[in-house]
């Protein structure tokens, strides 16, 4: 598979943030569902759009097509739009063979060659993200690019197993225990006054997000600045203002958190 261009960060408009109208809720999305016989089992998917460009999702774990409804629209825009239920999930029927990521992988390879879809743009969020691999691996042919959106790409039971962990640490030493902590945390509540406690303190940042970040920087308001705070902080020198419900997380050179204007670290 060729090397990809590196694309540039575009500026989000002026209106960042703000309250919107959703696009998705004016389209009549029933007219554009579609079953698939997939060795007897049902495949429930989404075909909408048109063009030369052909975009496969593929949602996360728990999910279903309609986790993509806000992305829709806009990529029908620049081409065709496939979205589909993996096997077991939303209106998919279950796999007769258990579940597996080669099995959705290829599932989703079934659904193209049935549409007839060449070098497509497979987006995969958090459990669509090793999917995405898989299918580029074992069909690199149908394989224009990858987008892999909040991925698990070390998939936990690879990292922590004994037989891989080992392998695992030699590898990357700091994978195993940033995994093991994002596992044992996982869906730990955190109320807004534990946010903000976090947001401006830099101890309990490095505490609390170093499996997520390298250096989060100190940002000189009360009560700093942390995903989920409605409202935002009144001034972060990083970044400018922050405004609307999702904020930011300030981070020293993070190229994975952009700010309210679309700047990234180096």
């Amino acid at each position: 598979m060729p090397a990809l261009p590196y694309l540039r960060t575009v500026a989000y408009a002026d209106d960042y943030a703000k309250p919107a109208s959703p696009g998705w809720r004016d389209t009549d999305w029933a007219a554009h569902e579609r079953d698939f016989s997939l060795r007897g089992r049902r495949l429930h998917y989404l075909d909408h759009g048109a063009g030369e460009e052909t975009f496969v999702l593929v949602h996360g774990m728990g999910g279903r097509w309609q986790h993509w409804l806000e992305n829709i629209p806009d990529l029908a825009r620049r081409g065709r739009v496939v979205a589909l239920d993996l096997p077991g999930f939303g209106r998919s029927a279950p796999p007769r063979s258990g579940y597996s990521l080669d099995g959705f992988a290829d599932a989703t390879v079934a659904l193209c060659r049935e549409l007839e879809l060449r070098r497509v743009v497979f987006l995969g969020h958090s459990l669509g993200g090793p999917v995405a691999i898989r299918f580029a691996v074992r069909h690199p042919e149908l394989v224009r690019a990858i987008v892999v959106v909040a991925g698990a790409v070390d998939l936990f039971g690879d990292v922590l197993s004994v037989r891989r962990m080992p392998k695992a640490v030699r590898a990357s030493p700091l994978t195993v225990p940033s995994t093991l902590f994002e596992v044992l945390t996982a869906g730990l509540p955190a109320p807004e006054p534990l946010r903000r406690r976090i947001a401006a303190t830099p101890r309990l940042r490095r505490l609390v997000l170093w499996p997520y970040l390298r250096d989060p920087r100190p940002c000189p308001v009360r009560h700093g600045c942390l995903a989920g705070r409605r409202g935002g902080c009144s001034r972060c020198p990083a970044h400018g203002p922050c405004r609307g419900r999702g904020g930011h997380l300030c981070g020293d050179g993070e190229s994975t958190v952009p700010g309210p204007r679309g700047e990234r670290g180096p």
